[in-house]
């Protein structure tokens, strides 16, 4: 990890801000949504300061992208969901093929971010000799889940369908998200990716949650699943069964309140889907984030060690949610896992 990492990250940082205060006028950039929809004053003016050095950042990434070991294709369209492009960037190494591949989706409580956020994550990926696949998902609550993990499983199977286009082995297929994003992924890593697509998969129906989840833990009767080798999910929170039957915090994602819709809470929990067939995953967290609690992925772990899925964590001591997705320690912990899976030549997706 160098220091040219330490500015990527805070360039995706600041372009997340930037695509937050400018595209999501309800507010809410992160999970603190869930406890308290808008923003106080200092965070406006935090995120306006972001804006103003934003473009003073953009020049100087320009500066650092001809000095890396790295192609990027941007905007690359994986799907269309009616008038609307869902687009990814594609980071690619400069050798040889075929390469493993890993989905990287960003935070922002299912509501804001775009795939430029985790953009030092994606050029890390790639400098490491895989191919990483930065992609834009459906928001709430213009659209309210499954939108969001539908368009991450359409990123996968688009990077599978394109694997001879970018030298990628389908094989070898792992992910790396941070808070909500983190989230998305846990999900793919219990689920798995059926290969065929529904109409209840492009829907923006909340009541199309049994449909979204592949069928019962993630397994489609006579079809085979796209398997995840490994997935790294930050910040990531793992259950949503249990909580106040009329919260609102999280209704503007899930359609209503875990009383109104219990069924969507349950299908949204990665926790809910664990079998023996997980991926192998990888967590890392903040000691004190408030956002999410440590509590989260430490009681998905026991349930994966219960059914015999290797399973790690990296706690980063005294941060908080945000500090915890810009700890290089972390990342370089998260993506040796990723690399320790992707880098084995057995084992099938199918």
């Amino acid at each position: 990890m160098s220091r040219v990492l330490i500015f990527f990250l805070a360039v995706g940082l600041a372009m997340a801000a930037n695509d937050s205060t400018s595209s999501n006028s309800q507010g809410a950039t992160s999970l603190g949504a869930m406890a308290a929809p808008g923003w106080q004053s200092s965070d406006v003016a935090e995120m306006e300061t972001a804006r103003e050095v934003n473009q003073q950042l953009r020049e100087r990434l320009r500066e650092f992208i001809g000095r890396q070991n790295v192609t990027v294709e941007r905007d690359v369209v994986y799907a269309e969901r009616g008038e609307d492009k869902l687009l990814l960037d594609v980071y690619q190494p400069k050798t040889e093929g075929p390469h493993a591949a890993v989905l990287v989706v960003h935070g922002g409580a299912w509501r804001s971010g775009s795939k430029a956020q985790l953009m030092a994550y994606a050029r890390e990926i790639a400098s490491r000799g895989h191919v990483a696949f930065a992609i834009n998902y459906r928001l709430a609550p213009d659209h309210i889940f499954p939108a969001q993990i539908d368009d991450c499983r359409e990123a996968v199977r688009f990077i599978v369908a394109n694997a001879e286009k970018y030298s990628v082995d389908p094989e070898r297929l792992g992910a790396i998200g941070y808070s909500a994003g983190g989230h998305l992924v846990a999900l793919l890593g219990t689920q798995g990716v059926s290969i065929a697509v529904d109409n209840a998969q492009v829907s923006d129906d909340a009541d199309a949650v049994v449909d979204a989840t592949n069928g019962t833990n993630g397994e489609v009767a006579g079809e085979s699943l796209i398997r995840l080798r490994a997935v790294a999910p930050g910040g990531a929170p793992c259950d949503f069964r249990g909580l106040p039957a009329n919260m609102q915090g999280l209704a503007f994602w899930l359609g209503g309140t875990p009383g109104e819709k219990a069924e969507s809470y349950n299908a949204a929990s990665p926790a809910a889907f664990v079998t023996k067939e997980a991926c192998p995953m990888f967590f890392f967290h903040g000691e004190s984030d408030e956002l999410v609690n440590l509590s989260s992925p430490k009681e998905m772990m026991a349930e994966l060690k219960k059914a015999g899925v290797e399973n790690e964590i990296h706690v980063v001591e005294g941060a908080g949610h945000i500090a915890a997705a810009m700890d290089m320690d972390a990342l370089k912990a998260a993506l040796d896992f990723l690399d320790g899976h992707l880098d084995k030549g057995d084992g099938s997706n199918q």
